[in-house]
């Protein structure tokens, strides 16, 4: 299912995949949903304020208030001592930066408040230069309330940005930044990028259409709430190294999608390293490659979130994506999470990495598996919910796969296809329905089954090949073929089970296999 994985902010081309799919015209203007409240400190001036007025209050410190209508601020506003700028709206009042570099560097510790007003560079932009920030805190505490940036310059990258210019706000070594009710919009680099041991928080903010959303690395503590993230063209937000980010109740819609072109090469959510990532009560919608990928050693704890839509088949790359792709050996421990009519189905988990889902909801979802599961990977499933899937829970290699309570029907499918040396525990489960198999376990595959219920499906568990089946404990009443079929040369055994109904025998053996049979009942 899938292939290698793009790395995030090159500065070499990449090539993109064509995304062709109704939910693009799910894409929604920021500019509707965020409403801004204009609110002036200070009364109304009527004269404009000049770049060398500007200058003047920030080398002596305090505040400033700027009128409605724009400025030009041709060289970077180096900000040494606490201050405060105030502006009459961000739709209002705009500094137009038309420099290099940035239009503002916080230093020296300061503790500097913007709100109200606009910075951008689009002038900068256009004049072609060497590329533009808008905000960088190198050293200081920034605050902004009720800000607009946008058009950060993309630029050629140096010492202090690896990765280039055209940022709308750089937080790095030990500064911290709060930023409420903003809109980052058309940045050409990344709308927020952290570095160091950075905290940054961000709330009831927007971000449309930035070249890359968020990204925290190194020991980057990083807090997102109440946000809206769409139609960024690389992923919405990037954590690795360190970083610790805690997402909650925000909105990505129609992330990873050159807006020109309509190509996809990026995941909404990509973390990787050793990024710990909390996600809570969020929406992840529309997002035409993964949802969320992993790698590295990262672990996401998650809550409640909501997956719909994302993934599908890459025509181009000859793949599918899923809503959730866990590779090498990152952990994904989610409760009460949310999979639903995503294209591509809900996740696949390879390599050594390892997923825990307590109490999911899998409905609906596209593709000949709902769950991929390869290599080594572990896969939990507590008390889930999974129905009117196109595909089953398919696990091979060496993949294990635990089932404990839950409901498991698929249409067209076996509920859970288990081949390679995979293993597969089904306890106190629930198959009902299903027009394959409720298990299926071929090749060398191993499935143990205890305490559960196959109910209406075309057979209870059915092995094949090399395939060793250990049932115990169940109940298997009213499916079309047998309860439990052993075929070829597999082997186990079915002890203290209930069968009543089947169409075919209770335990069919063929001759060539090898099964213990113990106090069974067949009514």
């Amino acid at each position: 299912m899938m292939n290698s994985r793009p790395d995030v902010l090159e500065n070499s081309t990449r090539p993109r995949h064509l995304w062709s799919r109704q939910v693009l015209s799910a894409a929604v203007t920021v500019l509707a949903t965020l409403a801004f409240v204009s609110a002036a400190f200070a009364a109304p001036q009527t004269a404009p304020i000049s770049e060398e007025r500007l200058f003047e209050a920030v080398a002596a410190g305090g505040s400033l208030t700027l009128p409605a209508g724009s400025m030009v601020l041709s060289r970077p506003l180096v900000i040494t001592r606490d201050f405060r700028l105030s502006g009459a709206g961000p739709e209002d009042t705009t500094i137009e930066f038309t420099g290099t570099g940035a239009a503002v560097r916080i230093e020296s510790g300061a503790s500097v408040t913007f709100d109200n007003f606009r910075i951008d560079a689009s002038a900068a932009n256009e004049a072609e230069g060497a590329g533009a920030d808008l905000i960088q805190v190198l050293d200081g505490q920034l605050t902004l309330e009720r800000m607009y940036l946008s058009g950060a310059a993309n630029g050629a990258p140096d010492e202090l940005k690896p990765y280039g210019y055209g940022t709308a706000l750089l937080v790095t070594g030990a500064s911290t930044a709060t930023i409420t009710q903003s809109f980052f919009q058309l940045n050409e680099l990344v709308a927020v990028e952290a570095t160091g041991s950075a905290t940054v928080r961000i709330n009831r903010s927007s971000f449309d259409r930035n070249v890359h959303g968020m990204l925290a690395e190194d020991d980057v503590s990083l807090a997102v709430a109440d946000c809206l993230i769409v139609s960024t063209e690389e992923s919405a937000v990037t954590a690795r190294g360190r970083a610790n980010v805690v997402m909650t109740s925000t909105t990505l819609r129609v992330n990873g999608v050159n807006s020109s072109t309509g190509y996809a090469d990026f995941d909404a959510l990509r973390f990787g390293d050793e990024a710990k990532v909390t996600l809570r009560d969020n929406l992840i919608e529309g997002n035409p490659r993964y949802a969320l990928s992993m790698f590295g050693t990262a672990e996401v704890t998650a809550e409640a979130n909501t997956f719909r839509g994302n993934g599908g088949l890459d025509e181009v790359a000859d793949t599918i994506r899923t809503a959730l792709l866990l590779e090498d050996s990152s952990r994904y421990v989610g409760s009460g999470d949310t999979f639903v009519e995503n294209p591509g189905g809900a996740i696949e988990v390879i390599h050594d990495s390892a997923m825990l889902l307590n109490a999911p909801t899998i409905t609906g979802n596209g593709s000949y598996a709902s769950a991929w599961i390869d290599d080594s990977a572990e896969v939990v499933l507590i008390g889930a919910t999974v129905a009117g899937n196109e595909g089953g829970l398919i696990l091979t290699g060496e993949a294990t796969l635990f089932l404990e309570r839950g409901s498991f029907s698929t249409s067209g499918r076996d509920a859970v296809d288990a081949s390679g040396s995979s293993h597969v525990t089904a306890v106190e489960a629930t198959f009902v329905g299903n027009d394959g198999a409720g298990i299926y376990a071929y090749g060398e595959a191993t499935a143990t089954v205890l305490r559960s219920t196959f109910q209406s499906n075309l057979a209870g568990v059915v092995g094949s090949e090399t395939a060793s089946l250990e049932v115990d404990g169940s109940t298997f009443t009213h499916n079309q073929g047998a309860g439990v079929l052993f075929l070829d040369t597999t082997t186990g055994s079915v002890r203290s089970s209930v069968f009543q109904g089947n169409g075919g025998p209770a335990v069919d053996v063929r001759p060539a296999a090898t099964v213990a049979l113990e106090a069974n009942e067949e009514r």
